[in-house]
């Protein structure tokens, strides 16, 4: 994706801010220079991300957070979009057991809690 597309995806991102927090996310910004500044950072920290990351992250902070984000919270935000498909991902194919084994094991178990073997 090129560079004027990110920066566009952070002019827009910043419009959704103005409307979603009117007053409290336009004073944050009191001067031009100040803006273009924080445009820069956020085009940096949000680079990495997919456009459904940000949609993820900003309908997250509509239903969440009363105030606008800082751009640490909102780079939190756009990683949880992808934890529930990664919360555990095994490498590997489990190995079949052997029944014995598993048996013995099962026994010893239930002797340790003192369950008598049926």
């Amino acid at each position: 994706m090129s560079i004027a597309r990110h920066q566009r995806r952070v002019d827009r991102l910043f419009l959704r801010f103005s409307a979603m927090y009117g007053h409290v996310w336009r004073s944050i910004y009191k001067t031009d220079e100040f803006l273009d500044y924080s445009k820069k950072a956020w085009l940096d920290g949000l680079m990495g991300f997919e456009d459904k990351s940000l949609e993820h992250a900003l309908q997250l902070c509509l239903q969440k957070c009363p105030f606008p984000p800082s751009l640490p919270h909102f780079i939190e935000c756009c990683k949880a979009y992808h934890k529930p498909d990664v919360f555990f991902q095994s490498k590997e194919e489990p190995q079949k057991t052997d029944p014995a084994v598993a048996h013995m094991h099962l026994e010893k178990i239930k002797a340790m809690l003192n369950i008598k073997p049926q």
